[in-house]
């Protein structure tokens, strides 16, 4: 079992881990400090059920965003694509929001796929 988990949730490296889910952080900041600035008062129901889906989508982002890159890049190959930068950028970000917002759909196939190029390199 430790080996299991060594080649699903320990495949990404750390700083590859800690940079992606740095970047997952700033939507449950955008949404709490959109909740806070409404000035409603929550219900710890369905605060709680909100904070775990936002703490289980963060923690997934970079397996989800791993599984996105890795069919972006079987893709694309090696070729180059030229695009203006304001393109790229709201394309980006919105890979990434779409990858936050589904993390927990799209984070298996990235596990999965960690496995099995761990499984290889064994």
């Amino acid at each position: 079992m430790q080996g299991f988990l060594n080649k699903t949730f320990g495949g990404l490296t750390k700083d590859y881990y800690l940079r992606h889910f740095l970047i997952s952080l700033v939507f449950p900041a955008i949404f709490l400090y959109a909740f806070h600035a409404a000035n409603r008062p929550a219900q710890f129901g369905p605060a709680f059920l909100l904070l775990s889906v936002f703490a289980i989508n963060s923690l997934l982002f970079p397996y989800a965003y791993y599984a996105y890159q890795s069919v972006v890049r079987s893709i694309k190959g090696e070729r180059l694509i030229i695009v203006n930068v304001l393109g790229l950028l709201i394309g980006k970000a919105l890979s990434i929001a779409v990858c936050w917002a589904f993390a927990i759909y799209i984070a298996p196939f990235g596990l999965a796929s960690l496995y099995f190029r761990n499984r290889r390199r064994d």
